[in-house]
């Protein structure tokens, strides 16, 4: 029955928080008694979160005034709107701003009582960046930074307006924005200031920060090498979080020692970048490791125009290992340095079946994400340690952790990561296809083994001779042949005749096959262009014309361990 209760009990509540209230109780309890319940009241809830009755403290007392065993539970909730709801548990989603009546019964016992609960909508919507993880975290001056695309906004009671978003300088100043990009013009702190108001009118900020260097920007600089601008870690990606380390070297000639987690460090007095620069940025695992995934923040935001990203490595693997470096999530477009040795890797911006896609990044769930061509924020580059399959532990299915490797030595030196094109001065094309971007593609990635090794060359008189540049397919073992892989000729066209620039730098002839019926022998030391007709593969990645099934073979008899052939640029025939 319903009876109105005003009772006026020190430390019982049966009533509401604002005075008499209609109390629903269904009839004595089994006991006979009417029980008292300690004061307690409801915090305020936010609108559209889980909200947790917390009655861990509420006591409930016989007619005496001694505790019982006795708890308190909620049994049904009565919305704004009117609706009414059963609760299984201690929470419930409240998704309605205003006033609640929570009703309560005591367990073992007939006897309820409610309590109001007032919900609230305070807080601002969130803003999400998206897939946009490539806004840079550090610049250097004169660098457009760019911002990511349009900018998302959500929040239950709605958002109908669109996010702004303030760029504040170092010194306060509010700085233009243009094409969502701005111009960093000082070294410090840029504030990347976001709001929205949602339906109700809260605000919901976002700030994001870019810390510019007092780094002067270069023409054709993809990233500098001074840390701490240029090469970044990618956190985001498995197993890559915690075990890098890093110095910046402005002169590698001159020995350098530290200490890095209790471990003495002793890197430098290696030979000069062929170049003739001296700076780079050193990289090494501190765990017994076999891959490294980093980003370099890229300063060109439009890549339109450009053909490729390069920069020299030295591999210093006090293991004598060699190092595979590869653009992208899968395995092309890669190079392969060995120890003791500079290479210079030049990645292939046009490696890819649609023209409008160019460099990866990951977003922090290490999915592959693209970037458009004229709005690159991060160049990611894979390196990996190759290893016999027998090093590898037999409970490490993904082949990153092998035995015995646990130094702390410096292992990888970078050169400034600097793009670049390809003129057209040699033939009728704006760019040469595939001029220095002959790669391989490795099908098993797991454990990284490899039979061939992939580096690039600029050879005195190579200009003169045909082509820029040239890709340097090296056998590792001998063998009956050496596949070649030619992939990512952009431009050129299925079933079209075309001659490709080669060289043999060995001191034995080779015959070249292009996989598609045609062989040219090559005498020992001889560079020429060879006539080819291209096909397509069947990859799934990889879709344009090419020379997939290309390889080389000696003359007579095995290929010897060491076998060279260079690939330079394809030109009309």
């Amino acid at each position: 029955m319903k009876r109105l209760l005003c009772l006026l009990l020190a430390g019982a509540v049966l009533t509401a928080a604002a005075g008499c209230k209609e109390e629903k109780e269904e009839g004595p309890s089994p006991q006979g008694q009417a029980y008292t319940v300690s004061d307690f009241t409801l915090p305020d809830a936010e609108y559209g979160e889980f909200y947790k009755f917390d009655l861990s403290g509420v006591t409930v007392s016989d007619e005496a005034g001694n505790a019982t065993d006795l708890t308190l539970s909620v049994q049904t909730v009565e919305w704004p709107s009117g609706k009414e709801t059963r609760v299984a548990g201690t929470s419930l989603k409240l998704t309605e701003v205003g006033d609640y009546t929570v009703n309560f019964v005591i367990r073992g016992t007939e006897q309820t009582l409610s309590k109001p609960l007032v919900c609230k909508d305070t807080l601002g919507p969130a803003i999400s960046l998206g897939e946009n993880i490539f806004l840079p975290q550090t610049a250097v001056i004169g660098q457009e930074v760019i911002l990511p695309d349009e900018p998302a906004a959500s929040d239950l009671s709605g958002v109908d307006e669109a996010v702004s978003l303030r760029v504040l300088a170092p010194d306060g100043q509010e700085v233009p924005v243009e094409d969502g990009r701005f111009t960093a013009s000082a070294a410090g702190d840029y504030l990347l200031e976001y709001s929205v108001h949602d339906n109700n009118g809260n605000l919901g900020t976002r700030t994001e920060t870019v810390k510019v260097y007092d780094v002067q920007m270069e023409e054709g600089v993809v990233g500098y090498t001074h840390l701490p601008y240029g090469i970044e870690q990618n956190e985001g990606m498995y197993r890559h979080e915690e075990y890098i380390k890093e110095v910046y070297l402005a002169d590698v000639t001159q020995p350098y020692t530290a200490e890095a987690d209790g471990v003495a460090i002793e890197a430098g007095g290696i030979p000069a970048m062929p170049d003739g620069s001296v700076a780079a940025t050193l990289l090494t695992p501190s765990d017994d490791v076999q891959r490294v995934t980093y980003r370099i923040a890229s300063a060109i935001g439009d890549m339109t125009e450009y053909d490729y990203v390069g920069m020299w490595v030295y591999n210093d693997n006090p293991l004598q290992k060699d190092v595979r470096i590869s653009l992208n999530y899968r395995g092309a477009n890669e190079f392969t340095v060995r120890a003791g040795e500079w290479c210079y890797a030049a990645f292939n911006l046009n490696a890819f079946d649609y023209s409008d896609k160019a460099v990866c990044g990951y977003n922090d769930t290490g999915t592959p994400v693209y970037q458009t061509r004229d709005r690159i924020r991060h160049v990611t580059l894979r390196f990996d340690y190759i290893w016999e399959e027998s090093e590898y532990f037999e409970d490490d299915d993904y082949g990153y952790r092998e035995k015995g490797y646990a130094d702390l030595g410096f292992d990888l030196y970078l050169g400034k990561v600097t793009a670049g094109s390809l003129d057209g001065e040699l033939g009728t094309f704006d760019k040469y296809y595939g001029t220095a971007f002959y790669t391989d593609y490795t099908e098993e990635e797991y454990p990284v083994t490899a039979d061939s090794r992939f580096s690039y060359t600029t050879e005195d008189g190579m200009k003169e001779a045909g082509t820029d540049g040239a890709t340097v397919f090296e056998s590792i073992a001998a063998a009956p042949s050496l596949p070649l892989h030619i992939y990512m000729l952009k431009g050129a066209q299925e079933g079209d005749a075309y001659l490709l620039w080669m060289k043999n730098p060995n001191d034995f002839a080779i015959v070249f096959d292009d996989g598609n019926g045609s062989r040219t022998p090559l005498a020992a030391g001889e560079a020429k262009l060879v006539p080819v007709t291209l096909y397509k593969t069947n990859a799934v990645e990889w879709q344009g014309a090419g020379l997939y099934d290309a390889k080389i073979e000696a003359e007579s008899g095995e290929l010897p361990a060491g076998a060279k052939v260079c690939v330079g640029a394809l030109r009309e025939a």
